[in-house]
C-alpha cells in the first residue's frame, strides 16, 4: 500500500506555498497513492482551509487530515475558537471536500488502522538542564518574542496546556485501545512530535531555544510504544526527519515557510516535502 505524507503546507502564507500545494496534487495524479495524509497546519483561516482541501476533492484515494495549532487559530476567524474549530468546523469542511477527519474516527485499510490527533505540548521536550520554570513557559513569551498560540489559540474548556495535552492523550489512548482489538498494525498521525531525538538543543541560546517548550510532548511516546505503533508521522517542526526509535518509524516531512526552504524552486521543494512510503 502506497502512503504519501506531508504537513505544514501553510497554504495562506505565501503564493509559493499555494504553488507547491498544487504541485503535490499533480504528483498525486501522476503517481497515485492509496493514502494521502496531511499532519496539520494546512491553513489558518476556515476559508483557506476549505479552498486548499477543495483542490484535492476529486483525487481518487483515501485522504486524511488532522489540525495543527495554526489551523486552530482565531486571528482571522474571530467568531470562532480552537475548540469549535477542532470539534466540528474543520471536520465539516474536510468531509464536504471528501477528506477523512482523522481525530474523530480511526480508519481501517487492509492490514492497517490509521489513527490521528493534533497532540499538544507540555514543555517536556525541553532538555533537563534548561533554566526555565513552568510559569516561564506559561507566559509564552521571552526576551521580547511571543509564541503566538498565546494570542490566537483559545480552548475555553481547558485551563492550560497540561489539560489540552492530557485531553488529546486520553483520546489517542482510546483510539489505540480500539485499534489493538482489530489485530492490525497501527499507523499514527499527529501534528506535534513526541521524541527528543528530533531536537538538538545546545544550551547556548536560550532566547531561541526557549520556544522548544512548544514543539510537542514526550508524554505520548511510551503510550505509542506500549501499543506497538509501527509508524508515527508528525508535523509542526519544519525539519525533515526519518528514524526508527524503539520500534516506531518516526517521520516528519513538512513544507514550512518559504524562507526555510532548501530550494527556491517549489517543484524541487515539493519533492523533498512529500514523503512516499510503501507499507
Amino acid at each position: 500500500m502506497k502512503v504519501f505524507v506531508s504537513s505544514d503546507i501553510h497554504f495562506d502564507h505565501d503564493p509559493k506555498n499555494q504553488e507547491l500545494w498544487a504541485l503535490i496534487l499533480e504528483e498525486c495524479k501522476l503517481d497515485p497513492p492509496d493514502i494521502f495524509i496531511i499532519c496539520g497546519d494546512l491553513s489558518e483561516s476556515l476559508e483557506s482551509f476549505h479552498k486548499a482541501l477543495e483542490l484535492f476533492k476529486d483525487l481518487d484515494c483515501h485522504k486524511f487530515i488532522l489540525p495543527g495549532n495554526h489551523d486552530l487559530w482565531n486571528r482571522i476567524d474571530r467568531n470562532s475558537n480552537a475548540w469549535n474549530k477542532y470539534d466540528h468546523e474543520l471536520q465539516e469542511i474536510a468531509e464536504a471536500n471528501h477528506w477523512h477527519y482523522l481525530p474523530k474516527r480511526a480508519f481501517v485499510c487492509e492490514n492497517w488502522v490509521f489513527i490521528g490527533s493534533p497532540f499538544w505540548y507540555d514543555y517536556s521536550l525541553m532538555p533537563d538542564e534548561h533554566p526555565f520554570t513552568v510559569k516561564d513557559f506559561q507566559q509564552k513569551q521571552y526576551m521580547g518574542r511571543v509564541w503566538q498560540d498565546r494570542n490566537y489559540v483559545n480552548f475555553p474548556n481547558f485551563s492550560d496546556d497540561f489539560e489540552i495535552c492530557e485531553y488529546f492523550y486520553q483520546r489517542i489512548k482510546e483510539d489505540l485501545i480500539w485499534a489493538k482489538k482489530q489485530k492490525k498494525r497501527i499507523f499514527c498521525c499527529s501534528h506535534f512530535p513526541t521524541h527528543h531525538e528530533i531536537f538538538h538543543f545546545t544550551g547556548k541560546n536560550w532566547a531561541r531555544e526557549y520556544f522548544g517548550a512548544f514543539m510537542g510532548s514526550n508524554s505520548y511516546q511510551k503510550l505509542l510504544e506500549e501499543y506497538q505503533v509501527s509508524y508515527l508521522v508528525s508535523g509542526h517542526v519544519h525539519r525533515q526527519f526519518d528514524q526508527e526509535i524503539n520500534g516506531i518509524r518516526v517521520i516528519l516531512s513538512p513544507v514550512g515557510y518559504v524562507r526555510e526552504w532548501h530550494f527556491e524552486d517549489p517543484a524541487m521543494q515539493m519533492i523533498q516535502s512529500l514523503k512516499k512510503l510503501e507499507i
